[in-house]
């Protein structure tokens, strides 16, 4: 499936918008105010954004054929991004250059979670309690007071006596190495969304319209 880049936009906002659904909906948010689930929501989006990519590319089999899956579900071949640059080139940022700021994203995203969740064979539930080890990790809270760092803090805690519960109860004999291997792999997304900023304020500055409008409206408010 190839979108043009106003559907993939649509489709973005989207997901903005059941993101922000998805996070009201969290207990602990329910006494933050609405500067600080803002300054939470613009990390977050992007991270999940990122992860839901990723574990679409897993039950694709993306190592398998080296393509990845976008969270719109459109997958790119790896060995062949020409096309999928292509759709994105302006006459200061050809598909050359944009192959070359973006693709090592593609690849930095295969090598650090879609081969580990491929080799854990990651299930739906996992990856729920993965997003909301990143949603409350300390690094998305860094802005944020006191009191709103130790309810997130107290909330990440909960949530992996609950998955860890979850596993004793099903017998799933290596829950604890699960377990560890989700925390494990928390650095890789935070170090994906840092390059992924820095990406998108690189474009902005030979091509202010170049990158996507989603994004950008985002990363302004940093």
């Amino acid at each position: 499936m190839n979108l043009t880049r106003e559907a993939e936009g649509r489709l973005k906002k989207r997901e903005m918008v059941l993101i922000a659904d998805f996070m009201q909906s969290l207990r602990p948010f329910t006494h933050f105010c609405p500067d600080d689930k803002y300054a939470l929501f613009k990390n977050f989006s992007v991270q999940f954004y990122f992860v839901e990519g990723c574990y679409r590319t897993y039950l694709n089999n993306g190592v398998q054929t080296n393509s990845f899956t976008l969270a719109t579900g459109e997958t790119v071949n790896l060995d062949k991004t020409d096309q999928f640059f292509d759709r994105f080139a302006t006459k200061i940022l050809d598909a050359a250059t944009l192959k070359k700021l973006c693709h090592s994203m593609f690849t930095q995203g295969m090598r650090d979670l879609v081969e580990p969740m491929t080799m854990m064979k990651m299930t739906e539930r996992e990856m729920l309690a993965f997003n909301l080890i990143i949603l409350y990790n300390n690094q998305n809270a860094a802005d944020l007071g006191l009191d709103q760092q130790n309810a997130l803090m107290k909330a990440r805690n909960e949530m992996l006596d609950d998955l860890h519960q979850y596993y004793c109860d099903n017998n799933i004999e290596d829950g604890e190495i699960r377990l560890g291997n989700l925390i494990l792999l928390v650095p890789a997304v935070l170090d994906w969304s840092h390059k992924k900023k820095e990406q998108s304020q690189i474009a902005r500055m030979f091509e202010p319209c170049s990158e996507d409008e989603t994004w950008s409206e985002l990363y302004e408010l940093h």
